[in-house]
């Protein structure tokens, strides 16, 4: 598969389901990929390394031990769908709102900036 941009990728969210977002990574800063994802209300599986867990937790998907086992991840696909896909998707999409949603931070920048200058 060829590589995507941003532009291209959202096209693919927009246009098309996905249940999850899974990213294996052995190495991670702070996932822009899984924040994309979480945009588009697509929860992630992902390897427990690097920044992930301050973006995924039980409530919006499921971390895995980077050392992983792809039969635990196979029946952890099982469980999810058996139990709380729905409410995952809904929380992914909460979470990336109150987060990493741009234009919120911008507002939260220009006022704690306000706060500084006026101190």
């Amino acid at each position: 598969m060829e590589q995507k941009n941003q532009i291209e990728i959202q096209e693919i969210y927009k246009n098309y389901y996905f249940d999850f977002f899974i990213n294996t990574s052995l190495y991670e800063g702070l996932p822009v990929s899984i924040m994309e994802a979480f945009s588009f209300g697509i929860p992630a599986i992902a390897t427990n390394v690097g920044g992930t867990s301050e973006i995924v937790n039980s409530e919006n998907g499921v971390l895995i031990d980077k050392d992983f086992d792809p039969k635990e991840v196979a029946e952890t696909i099982v469980q999810i769908y058996n139990n709380n896909l729905n409410n995952l998707r809904v929380n992914a999409w909460k979470t990336w709102k109150e987060k990493f949603d741009a234009e919120k931070n911008y507002e939260r920048l220009i006022d704690t900036m306000k706060q500084i200058n006026n101190s």
